[in-house]
């Protein structure tokens, strides 16, 4: 079903159409092949693959679906040189413990493209393949979790036959390998996203390692060749500008909620021996703000009521889901270091005395009730008298209140906030004040 599309704004863009995809709506990505499209779904709707008749965009038909495989989802297709290659990977939000599903890459002959014909499996083992580049030629490189591997590495397949397509290659950071001892910290994420490349150079996001540089003269035995890593993160796309040794990288944003940590988009002059940072993209103007209010939004949404009666997500009603394993109910507890008592229902009001200990002068989530955040802070004057190592009491000024849904999907977290300002050279250190954050964990990729 072709629906008129919904008016919005755009500069130098136009919409010609939109499309329902039966009501299938995650699509997640899209490539078109001539006058056919192939969707990857994300998988939360059951169907890995969507394939549509654009001849005319105006117009586009929707010709025929595949639903995913059990456990698994089709989120990734590439097309070229009349053949079709579909991932299949392990869907954690469909995948129950120990039950089946489908690993490895499938490869279609596109004789009619609308009515592909599945012709190879190439099997990866693990929990599956990720991410495909494949434009056409004799090799297609992908992110994938095979055997004995702890996350997502570098992998080359060979399409020479592609009725019998084999593993040609692959690359991985030290310390991936089961029979490996990984040498970043616990918190931090090595895993492949996917390369893309230039000449005899593959440029790889490699999340929080950053971006690898790879010589693929043979692309059969990649090999290391450099390496950029910043702060931040989740590193995902390296994309070369061709013949200008620049590559524009971008980090991807896995958490969620306005405090998530920023990402950035980087230019990357690869010309010299080492890849150097050249330029940080800026954000767009209010993009900080509209973050804040999109995230507010949302958040007001899950409290309306489902159809059929049922209650938003993340709690039990009559006709509504029950709570997902991943939504754990609150821990309603006293602490005495915080300087109040996080389960109250009613927060705490403007001019309310925090308690000691709280002197650094950084802005903190003072109160989280079940119903909302109250956000406070010092006035700079305060900061000033206070951060010099007092742990007297001070008055916080609330500045906001953030409502949080649902009551069943909350946790909170207390983490330490950073200092305004260093101590005085052999003053003593006044103790970092604790924010106590009540976050909605919602499913979600």
């Amino acid at each position: 079903m072709t629906t008129a599309p919904r008016p919005g704004t755009a500069a130098g863009l136009r919409v010609l159409a939109q499309h329902d995809l039966g009501g299938y709506g995650d699509g997640m990505q899209v490539l078109r092949e001539g006058d056919t499209l192939y969707v990857g779904h994300m998988g939360t709707s059951g169907i890995g693959t969507s394939i549509l008749d654009v001849a005319d965009p105006a117009r586009p038909v929707l010709v025929t679906q595949w639903p995913a495989p059990p456990g698994t989802h089709n989120h990734k297709v590439q097309a070229a040189d009349r053949l079709l290659l579909v991932n299949h990977e392990k869907f954690l939000y469909r995948a129950a413990a120990g039950a089946p599903f489908s690993a490895g890459l499938a490869v279609y002959r596109l004789d009619d493209p609308v009515e592909p014909e599945q012709v190879a499996f190439w099997p990866s083992g693990g929990r599956g393949v990720h991410r495909i580049v494949w434009t056409g030629g004799r090799y297609a490189h992908m992110s994938a979790i095979p055997d004995h591997f702890r996350d997502r590495i570098w992998v080359v397949v060979d399409l020479a036959d592609p009725q019998q397509p084999v593993e040609a290659g692959r690359w991985w950071w030290p310390g991936q390998r089961d029979d490996e001892h990984p040498q970043w910290p616990d918190s931090d994420r090595h895993a492949a996203h996917h390369a893309l490349l230039d000449g005899d150079r593959a440029y790889l996001g490699y999340d929080d390692a950053g971006m690898v540089v790879l010589d693929v003269s043979d692309i059969t035995h990649p090999r290391q060749v450099g390496h950029l890593q910043w702060a931040g993160g989740s590193t995902h796309t390296c994309l070369p500008l061709p013949g200008r040794k620049l590559v524009v990288v971008t980090d991807e944003q896995v958490a969620d909620g306005p405090h998530a940590p920023q990402r950035a988009i980087r230019v990357v002059d690869v010309s010299g021996a080492s890849p150097q940072v050249m330029a940080v993209c800026p954000h767009p103007d209010g993009f900080d703000r509209d973050l804040l209010q999109r995230w507010r939004a949302r958040l007001r949404s899950r409290r309306r009521r489902a159809p059929g009666g049922g209650r938003a997500l993340g709690t039990r009603g009559a006709a509504g889901p029950a709570r997902r394993p991943d939504q754990r109910p609150v821990r309603r507890r006293r602490r005495a270091d915080l300087g109040h008592r996080p389960d109250r229902r009613r927060p705490l009001r403007p001019g309310t005395r925090a308690g000691p200990g709280r002197a650094d002068g950084a802005v903190a989530h003072l109160t989280a009730s079940s119903q909302r955040v109250v956000v406070a802070a010092l006035t700079p004057a305060q900061k000033s008298s206070t951060t010099g190592g007092g742990a007297g009491d001070v008055t916080w000024r609330c500045v906001s209140r953030i409502p949080v849904t649902p009551l069943r999907g909350l946790e909170r977290h207390v983490v330490p906030v950073p200092p305004s300002q260093p101590p005085a050279p052999g003053g003593p250190r006044a103790p970092a004040p604790m924010c106590c954050r009540a976050t909605a964990h919602l499913a979600g990729t």
